[in-house]
């Protein structure tokens, strides 16, 4: 069982707040083997408002008089369990929780669940520096989790070593193939920042118009009017020519943009660095193997293990993290998203004895994954306790621990009801177009209702 008794809390403000405002966006578009006490239902009937029960207790009974007013429909998926002293569970409503669907983001549980199999929660990834002549090495295996305080840990161990010498960077961020992510858009948002083996601050920027700004100043006087919105976290030359490209923002309100493309990523995180070690006016290199010969000086661990990231990724569906972690689910000495989704799917049928489902990607952006209610049940059941890795929800009575998921015409959430001593499951999954807060009140009806 997974235990979050060693789990770590974010370190220090800044950091908070920075995850905290670089998914603020999102969170306004947020765009098998069952282990149960009873049989599972010989069939699922799809006929508009008929309801299948499991198990005829008063509950169940309350809980088809609850839902037979939702007016559910072939495009939906319903699944409410309770889950037993015993570790089994009992089915309490089921609307085709056996059909495929796309599920948004509650795709994030499968990559958190995996990832966690695979490393452990107190896992931390590791960023490589080399020495060769008067290059700085930088080789990338893919952390999500590097923020401008984790660069500053970094400038203090390489200042350990002579870098007055040191005339340029050179990046090593072939680890990741450069390919698209599937499902991801070409909008600007954070939430919608480009993957690199080697990033910073999640591969966006926080900018702002100085105060001084004239109106109907000319764009060239504009950019150079930029300023970094964190002190943290100086403002780089790509991130005034990415701003300079998407726009910048309006005079005293920052913006949080992304980086659009990996390569810029990587000349930014080396901006970055160069800053904080002091060094000036450096070449920047990217895209190039780290030379056979070059003096290995420091492997950074990230001060953030697998639970901190974990846990920004469901509590505010950070896409960039779930994608990062899926491209190190490759098995391949290049990771990509193809090598990645054969080893989960692999996993999956395997170790949980799925069938019909797909996930091409782990944030859930692309159309192509496919998942049941069932099998969002079955992450549910082997990540229960680490449910406090989830959003917290407010109800009148008891708690609840859920995954929210959205895409246009999809509205999907599931989680953990705890109630007066008894713990219940819940999946919706709506692929039809409701209203936003619409499964957050069903939710909140439901909890009141058992």
């Amino acid at each position: 069982m997974l235990n979050l008794a060693g789990k770590r809390a974010f370190r220090g403000s800044m950091v908070a707040t920075l995850l905290t405002t670089f998914l603020a966006a999102f969170m306004a578009k947020e765009g098998a083997l069952m282990a149960s006490s009873v049989a599972p239902l010989a069939s699922n009937h799809v006929v508009t408002n008929v309801v299948t029960n499991v198990v005829s207790d008063s509950t169940t009974n309350t809980l088809n008089k609850f839902f037979s007013s939702e007016s559910l429909t072939q495009k939906d998926s319903v699944l409410v369990t309770e889950v037993l002293e015993s570790g089994g569970q009992v089915d309490l409503f089921d609307w085709q929780a056996r059909k495929p669907l796309i599920p948004a983001s509650t795709a994030k549980l499968a990559t958190s669940y995996f990832a966690i199999q695979k490393w452990g929660l107190s896992k931390r990834f590791e960023t490589i520096f080399f020495l060769d002549g008067n290059t700085l090495w930088v080789k990338g295996m893919g952390d999500p989790y590097i923020v401008s305080e984790e660069l500053d840990l970094i400038a203090e161990k390489l200042q350990q070593f002579d870098m007055s010498k040191i005339d340029r960077i050179a990046i090593d961020d072939l680890y990741f193939s450069k390919e698209l992510v599937p499902g991801r858009s070409g909008v600007r948002d954070p939430y919608n920042a480009p993957l690199n083996a080697v990033s910073a601050n999640f591969n966006t920027v926080k900018v702002v118009m100085a105060s001084n700004v004239q109106k109907g100043a000319k764009q060239s006087s504009l950019k150079s009017s930029l300023e970094s919105a964190e002190p943290q976290t100086p403002l780089t030359p790509t991130a005034k020519r990415v701003t300079g490209i998407v726009g910048v923002p309006r005079k005293g309100k920052p913006e949080r943009i992304n980086l659009i493309e990996p390569h810029n990523a990587a000349s930014h995180f080396a901006e970055l660095l160069s800053i904080k070690l002091g060094l000036h006016d450096l070449d920047i290199v990217t895209g190039r193997p780290v030379p056979a010969d070059a003096k290995m000086i420091y492997v950074h661990k990230n001060t953030r293990n697998l639970a901190d990231i974990v846990r920004g990724m469901l509590e505010y569906s950070n896409n960039f993290m779930a994608n990062q972690l899926f491209l190190m689910f490759s098995n391949e000495s290049r990771a990509s998203f193809s090598n990645a989704a054969k080893v989960v799917e692999t996993y999956y049928k395997n170790e949980l004895g799925w069938q019909n489902f797909s996930l091409v990607e782990g944030a859930g952006l692309s159309r192509k994954n496919r998942l049941t209610a069932r099998q969002i049940n079955d992450l549910l059941i082997r990540l229960g306790d680490s449910k406090e890795l989830l959003k917290s929800y407010p109800v009148k009575e008891g708690q609840v621990w859920a995954k929210t998921g959205t895409l246009s015409g999809v509205r999907s959430f599931a989680g953990f009801i705890s109630k007066q001593g008894r713990n219940y499951q819940f999946v919706f999954n709506f692929n039809r177009p409701v209203s936003y807060r619409y499964r957050e009140a069903l939710m909140q009806r439901l909890v009141a209702s058992l």
